[in-house]
């Protein structure tokens, strides 16, 4: 009998990184992601920056950052980031693959890729979901599912492991983007 889904399933599209995992460095990474380690500099200077204003106003409610406001930040330590590349000569970043999630859940997402993995793959992920004041949700995740997709693969990711205030964060960021997708619906029906 096929494992019912815990979580409510959304088409919405985020932008990811992510790094091909040897099963020897699942517990590392498990690791990292329980301690609250990002590996991608630009998020925790941002999460810290927000952090910090969020103290000053004493806000304690997670937020949507405005995320033209994000994108400029993140564009700008990105060139600062190739800039430094240039001088020291050797690459900042330390993910090899990004793509996009044709849906998401708090279980798991979906994607499309022309690279093919095998069922069971471990893939260390940072989904670039801007919830105040997180900029990115780091997670383990294990493909689950692939299938041909016209000239690509399409494949089911399950999370292996993800903090729960981490899952929170995103089942938040989902309702909201589900009151959005309703919200066009009627606005369509409207018309």
């Amino acid at each position: 009998m096929e494992k019912k889904r815990e979580y409510l399933r959304l088409p919405v599209r985020v932008h990811f990184n992510y790094n091909v995992v040897d099963e020897r460095d699942k517990n590392r990474i498990v690791e990292d992601i329980t301690k609250g380690n990002t590996i991608c500099p630009n998020f925790e200077e941002i999460e810290s920056f927000a952090k910090l204003i969020m103290e000053q106003h004493k806000m304690s409610e997670t937020k949507e950052i405005n995320s033209v406001v994000l994108e400029i930040l993140l564009l700008i330590l990105n060139r600062l980031g190739k800039i430094e590349e240039h001088l020291i000569g050797k690459p900042t970043h330390l993910y090899q693959n990004e793509g996009m999630t044709e849906d998401l859940s708090g279980g798991g997402f979906s994607f499309i890729s022309d690279k093919i993995y095998e069922t069971g793959t471990l893939l260390d992920v940072l989904l670039d979901i801007k919830m105040f004041p997180k900029c990115g949700i780091r997670v383990l995740g294990k493909i689950v599912r692939r299938e041909n997709y016209e000239d690509n693969y399409k494949y089911g990711v399950g999370f292996e492991f993800i903090r729960e205030e981490d899952r929170e964060d995103l089942i938040k960021f989902l309702f909201i983007k589900q009151r959005e997708i309703l919200a066009k619906r009627r606005l369509e029906k409207e018309e």
